[in-house]
């Protein structure tokens, strides 16, 4: 899953960012991803809350 993330980050960052240095997307992308995977887990741990009956804190 990891790699289906980066990659999609990838293609979206040189696409969208087509102007900037590599150095620039390589940076852009890293962020990208990390935030993604931010949001997942945030995501997936308010589910889990959820579930187990406890109040949702975000």
């Amino acid at each position: 899953m990891s790699d289906f993330i980066e990659n999609t980050a990838q293609d979206y960052v040189k696409e969208r960012y087509h102007q900037k240095s590599e150095e620039q997307l390589a940076e852009l992308v890293v962020t990208f991803t990390h935030g993604f995977k931010l949001g997942i887990q945030i995501a997936f741990d308010s589910i889990m809350t959820k579930e187990e009956g406890k109040e949702n804190g975000i």
